[in-house]
Formats: C-alpha cells, structure tokens, sequence
C-alpha cells in the first residue's frame, strides 16, 4: 500500500513519561523509572508514527494522547487551536513547560516497514508525490520550442506602455490553449491568470512593454512595428512567464480525477503534496509610467502573500542567476528645471540677466551634492542629461530648461537628493537675478521606489535556483542604479527580484538593454520558465497553511488580507 505521510512525533511519548515520572515522585531515578516504561513507549511511539497526520489535522493522533493522558490520571485539555493539547501537574508558582510537537510530513514514507504510516494515499487529498526541480526542468526542456517561438511572436509586435493592445491578445490566446483560468485586469492591457486554489498565495509577474528603438533591418523576426522594439527583453520576461504557466498546469490535476472517484475540482496542486494558489501577472507600462503601482493600487495583490520576478541580464553570462537580499534596484525619479532670467540682445548682457551663465552654475554646484553631501560608502546618482536653450546666435534667452535623473539604494537617500537639488536651484538662480522652478514629473513618469528583496524570498531564490541548475550557476548580485516597478510589488508584499543571464558571444547576446543591437540568447528561454514554476512550488510547498481557506477565484475578494512583510528614464 503506498503511504502518506511521514511521522515527526517521536518526542511524544517522551514528554508523556515525562509527565508521569514527575508525578510519580518515586524513590528510584528518573532514569531508573524511564528504563522500566521503556517498552512502554516504543509501543506508544510506534502507533503514532502509524498515525501521522498533517499539522491542524491530528485528529487521531490527540484522541491517542487524550486516551494516555486520562490513563496516567493527569488533567488536560484538549482542542487547542483545534488538536492541541495541554497537560499540567501541580499547583503554584514556579511553573515550567514541556513541549512536543504533533505533526507530520507528506513525504512518501519506504514501504517494508514493521510500522509504516497507515495513512493511504488513496484516502486522502493530500497525495504526496512533490516534482523535484530536476523534473520541472526536464518539463521545461521539452517546453522550450513552444517558449522560443512565444516570444518570437512577442518580439514581432512591440508596443508603448499602457498600449499593448495585441500583446494582451497574444498572452490571452496562449492563456487559453493551455487551459489556464484568466481574465484581463481593470480593462486594460494587464492580463492575471491563476492556477489552483485556497491558500498559501504566490504572484509570478513579467512586464510586456516595449522601448521606442528602431530595431535594425535584417533579423529574421524584426519588429513589426516600425520605431519600437522590445529591446530590454519583456518579450522574453512573457514567454518565460507563460511557460511557467503551462509547467505548473501540467502539475494539477483537473477536475474529477481523484483516484477515488471524487470531485477534485478544489485539489489544485494536492496531487504534489502541496494546496495553494499561483498568480500569474502580466504588467503593462513599466518602462514610464509605473504600471506595476497601478496594479498595485487597483489590488492585483488582494489575497497574494508573496511573488517573484526575473529580469533578463546581458552584463551576467547565460545560464546564470543573480540575486540578493535587500536592494537590488535603485529608486528613480526625472526631474525638470526651468531658470528664467531676462533676455535680450548678446551684445549688451549688462542690459539682460543671463539664464545660460546661471544654468551653468546651477549644474556645476549640483555635482557636489552626491560628491559631497552623500556617504561614499552609499550609492546615489544625480545625472544631467538635457540642456535646452535659445535659438539664434546673437540672443540671450529668457529662459533654458535642464533635466535629468536621481537615483538612489533607499528612500531616505533619495528624498535628501530631491530637497538638495531644489535647495541648491532656487538658491544659486536668486543668486544670479534669476528664478528656478523645478519640476519632478511625477503626472508623465511617476517614482520608482528601490526594488527591495526580501532575504527569506531571495534565500528561497539562490535554494530553488541551485537544486536546478546547480550551486554553481546561482551568484550574488550587485545593486544596479537603474530602476524597476516590481518594486511597487515589494513595497506590498514580501517578493524577490532576480536576474537570468544571457550574455553569449556565440548567440551574438552582449549589447546592452536598451540598445538598437540588443539580442536574445534564446537557450535560456526555458531555464527561466521552470525556474518561475519552481519558485511557485518550492514558496508554497514551505509555506503551507493547515486549514482550508476560500479558492482565490479570478475574481478577487475586495476584503482579501495581505501578508504582512514586511522615455527620459533610462531603467530596466
């Protein structure tokens, strides 16, 4: 008969014994008393190993404990959070506790045994056969032609932020040849998808904007649409995420095909030892207007405790995954500055108040402010990178316009940048007759918080990704200054942000993001979907809940709980 589960609770009839000696009072040791109850219990200890039960559901295992305890003549209660137990002896102060614990593990126990567990896994919903990562890889592999000619279509038909009209389509189309429930997300291009049901909750998010890039002529599946091109690889973060989709499909079992016969419509992912939830969400608009925060906001995350993104790396070399706890992405915020002044004739400045010399002087004393105002063992980056003036020779303008970037590791660093570079503006204009306004931009390309990692989800990233690729091929990353609005995401719920990289001479795979000869190393495609799909199962598998809870359904309850946790621009 297979088996269900594998007992933990061989500390129990310690702590019974225990009980009883300590009752006792004998003359004797409490050695000499414990050798005498030996048989005692590895008899007891053997009908619990028989009797192994997961953590809320050890029904039968607290009936036999009840039965010891009442013969043992010692008062108890029972039903605490459900199956507990509580024993106690004597009366007074001082008081001490000993503890043991009850459950047991769905882990596939070896047949042959004198006392194996009796639960069969024909009984139970909870079956116990947990894919290694080994197996999804091997899924993913055999996945990898439908994952590669996914994102060649993507790659076909970039689109602007907030306007990815056909990717939408494209991501519902493959949605539903796979089977998978879907719906699109506040009416817009967003797309969220789910697979099984109850809790845990765990999000997976790819991003499926494209860059205005003219992709260069001559690729054999060249964008269609002349003047943008996915050049910092969402086309792939989509595939990848699709694929993960379709992986993690094949590991549920659909509806009424218990083994029993029974309706199995809720099971999900139970035919794998595990219940839970994944969703699947695909984001519009993060290259400009933060589309992550406005899914955030409109709560794509109702009910999720959890969730995992990749970006595609050119700067790591293909089959190679970084990540790291704490900061991984810099906050970023565009900035314009307008320094008026008075205009007039270039051969009588005497008569004008010159905005030019004072534009200068403001970049200039700008400079200092992370060189000398910030800790060098910090990261912080002030950057000019528009100057716009007059027009004709022989004129001084009224005024010139100056705009550029701030970045920062942390929020507390990048509000000091933001009230040093108004200090410094408005200071050095009055200083030269002039007037400064400046202008963050927050209506056409909102902040980018720092993309935060949590170090439990990115501990659970380097695990996941070292049991499938090797220990080898998981490093360490360095915080990047560009920017990324997963970290919406991270604000909300505990998340890890993570590279794959594709940088390979042979595929032509090294141009920077965001470059006109930005190149896919394609053999990675897959590494990324089952690494996706192995994140889900290895976060729900470790964060299992005991009780049933209500299927996170497509559409989501506004009362759902969060888990606590904790063009200018130029970003991932």
């Amino acid at each position: 008969m297979s088996r269900g589960f594998l007992s933990s609770v061989c500390l129990l009839p310690a702590v019974l014994v225990s009980l009883f000696l300590v009752q006792s009072c004998s003359a004797s040791t409490f050695l000499d008393d414990a050798i005498l109850l030996r048989p005692h219990l590895v008899s007891l200890r053997r009908e619990l190993h028989q009797l192994a039960e997961l953590g809320f559901e050890e029904h039968k295992t607290s009936a036999r404990l009840i039965k010891e305890l009442e013969a043992l003549g010692i008062s108890h209660q029972s039903g605490i959070v459900g199956t507990g137990i509580v024993a106690t002896l004597g009366s007074g102060q001082p008081v001490v506790a000993l503890r043991a614990d009850m459950d047991a593990l769905p882990i596939q126990e070896s047949l042959g045994l004198e006392y194996s567990s009796l639960l069969s896994l024909l009984s139970s919903s909870h079956l116990v056969h947990c894919l290694s990562s080994a197996d999804i890889l091997s899924k993913a592999i055999s996945l990898s032609p439908w994952i590669t000619q996914t994102r060649r279509d993507l790659h076909q038909t970039p689109e602007s932020g907030a306007s990815e009209f056909e990717t939408h389509q494209r991501i519902l189309s493959a949605l539903e040849s796979s089977g998978i429930s879907h719906r699109s997300f506040d009416g817009k291009t967003g797309v969220v998808a789910t697979l099984g049901s109850g809790l845990p909750v765990v999000a997976l998010r790819a991003d499926m904007d494209a860059l205005p890039i003219l992709e260069p002529v001559g690729i054999e599946f060249r964008s269609k649409n002349d003047g943008w091109m996915h050049a910092c690889g969402h086309d792939a973060h989509t595939a990848m995420l699709l694929g993960a989709a379709r992986l993690l499909k094949g590991m549920t079992r659909p509806t009424g095909s218990m083994p029993h016969g029974g309706d199995d419509s809720s099971s999900g992912f139970a035919s794998h030892g595990f219940n839970g939830t994944v969703v699947f969400v695909f984001q519009p608009d993060e290259e400009v207007g933060a589309g992550g925060g406005v899914m955030v906001e409109r709560g794509v995350l109702e009910g999720v405790q959890a969730a995992f993104a990749l970006h595609v790396a050119p700067f790591l070399d293909s089959n190679y995954v970084a990540t790291r706890a704490g900061t991984i992405m810099a906050g970023a915020l565009s900035f314009a500055i307008t320094i008026t002044g008075r205009g007039g004739h270039a051969a009588m400045p005497h008569l004008n108040i010159d905005p030019i010399v004072t534009a200068a002087a403001v970049i200039t004393a700008l400079q200092t402010v992370v060189s000398r105002e910030t800790s060098p063992l910090g990261s912080s980056v002030l950057s000019i990178t528009m100057l716009r003036a007059g027009d004709a020779y022989n004129v001084i303008p009224d005024t010139v316009a100056v705009g550029g970037t701030i970045r920062a590791l942390d929020h507390a660093s990048m509000e000091q940048l933001r009230r040093r570079l108004e200090e410094v503006s408005h200071s050095i204009a009055r200083a030269h007759g002039c007037s400064a306004s400046v202008n963050w931009r927050e209506g056409q390309q909102p902040y980018y918080p720092p993309t935060v990692n949590n170090p439990i989800m990115a501990a659970l990233v380097r695990s996941t990704a070292g049991a499938m690729f090797g220990s080898g091929f998981v490093v360490e990353a360095e915080p990047l200054m560009a920017a990324e609005d997963f970290s919406f995401f991270c604000n909300a719920v505990p998340c890890a942000y993570s590279f794959l990289g594709i940088r390979n001479e042979s595929a032509g795979s090294t141009a920077a993001l965001h470059s006109p000869k930005f190149k896919m190393d394609e053999s990675v495609l897959h590494r990324g979907a089952a690494l996706l799909a192995g994140l889900a199962v290895d976060w729900l598998k470790a964060n299992q809940v005991a009780v049933s809870a209500p299927s996170l359904s497509t559409d989501t309850p506004a009362d759902a709980t969060h888990a606590a946790p904790p063009s200018d621009r130029d970003e991932l």
